[in-house]
């Protein structure tokens, strides 16, 4: 047993022992993108685009240069990341409302952010079984800004 350990940890590609170390390689598959811009159509039931405009940008101009968890690329706008990346959007909102000294939002709506970015998440990760870089960030905003209710 200490033999085959050994074989893989200075060849990683051999073949020896009937295992599979080393072998794992990127298959050329197609490249499912799914379709999350129903979420935008959910934002604006709790809220007008001016509003999640002055959310975003709470998030881009306040938060982000001291606490760059997740950074946009620079000069990333409030349209192309609602367009491009709607469950980082909404990440965003539901985590830059809470504890807002100017209460853009009132209480109510913020729980609904939140309660909507959970059950995204539950459909898109868990029901749908999706794996992308937008979601790894929607997890980390999701997870530094969560205020349980």
């Amino acid at each position: 047993m200490e033999d085959m350990h050994k074989d893989i940890a200075e060849n990683p590609d051999s073949n020896s022992n009937d295992t599979n170390w080393g072998k794992m390689k990127r298959v050329n598959k197609k490249v499912f993108q799914a379709d999350h811009s129903y979420i935008n159509g959910l934002i604006d039931n709790l809220m007008d685009a001016d509003t999640a405009e002055i959310i975003f940008n709470h998030y881009v101009n306040d938060i982000c240069p001291h606490f760059p968890a997740v950074p946009l690329a620079p000069g990333a706008t409030v349209k192309e990341i609602r367009e491009k990346k709607p469950l980082l959007f909404l990440a965003i909102l539901a985590g830059s409302s809470h504890g807002n000294t100017e209460q853009i939002i009132n209480q109510d709506v913020q729980r609904e952010l939140t309660k909507l970015l959970k059950d995204q998440f539950a459909d898109i990760i868990w029901r749908n079984g999706e794996k992308s870089l937008e979601i790894v960030q929607a997890l980390q905003l999701g997870v530094l800004w969560y205020v349980f209710h």
